[in-house]
């Protein structure tokens, strides 16, 4: 589970093409280690690699990017060239952005005390429309027709009711700028903070980026 981000106006033709290839590269890493059959399985805790093992002695063990791939040394390069190619895929999609829960609540943690984010004038939100839009809804008829999604009080920062949910929000590009103004501010008061930040948060300099992008390109969804 997570947050999915992703920019409302069109991406731009070079991030198009980049995104075909690395879809590509995504395709045809899968089906490589899917040819080898049920030769090895992703762990997330060490309990399950000694499951795993129990049952399969003689396949090897590799730590790669935060997961353990377990099977026979075939399937594990197979499975590393997979995650190398899922990664890629999210680096070219400028308009595309995912934090997990972790990941979004410490970058709510960040924002929250330097006014990038806020509360205010929630009550006044508009009120939800709970009508249901047709099956083939497009996404700009949607906000329409539930403008609370959309709305935002003229105060500087993102509305953080719009990163702790997946109610399909979107941050305005307004709301982008703000938030990045308060981090400018921020940054000229505490010229320390940059460094600090971006050592403890290592997706910050991407989310900052992210801001600025969705800011000239209609805002960002949140589901």
């Amino acid at each position: 589970m997570g947050y999915d981000m992703r920019i409302l106006g069109d991406p731009s033709p070079e991030e198009t093409l980049a995104v075909e290839a690395a879809n590509t590269q995504f395709r045809e890493a899968c089906n490589t280690r899917d040819a080898l059959g049920r030769a090895g399985t992703t762990c997330w805790r060490r309990e399950h690699v000694k499951q795993v093992k129990a049952d399969h002695p003689e396949w090897v063990e590799v730590e790669h990017q935060g997961d353990i791939l377990v099977g026979t040394p075939e399937w594990v390069a197979a499975q590393q060239a997979v995650n190398t190619a899922f990664d890629l895929m999210n680096r070219v999609e400028a308009s595309y952005f995912r934090l997990n829960i972790g990941g979004m609540s410490r970058t709510r943690d960040i924002m929250r005390p330097l006014g990038m984010i806020h509360h205010e004038c929630y009550d006044a939100a508009p009120p939800w429309t709970n009508d249901e839009g047709p099956d083939d809804e497009s996404t700009l008829d949607r906000l329409k027709r539930e403008p609370r999604l959309v709305w935002a009080p003229e105060v500087p920062g993102i509305c953080d009711w719009k990163l702790g949910s997946n109610d399909g929000w979107l941050v305005t590009p307004v709301e982008c700028l703000g938030a990045l103004k308060k981090w400018e501010e921020a940054c000229e008061d505490d010229p320390g903070l940059l460094v600090r930040v971006g050592g403890e948060c290592g997706w910050w300099m991407e989310w900052l980026g992210y801001l600025a992008e969705a800011a000239q390109r209609g805002g960002f969804l949140v589901w």
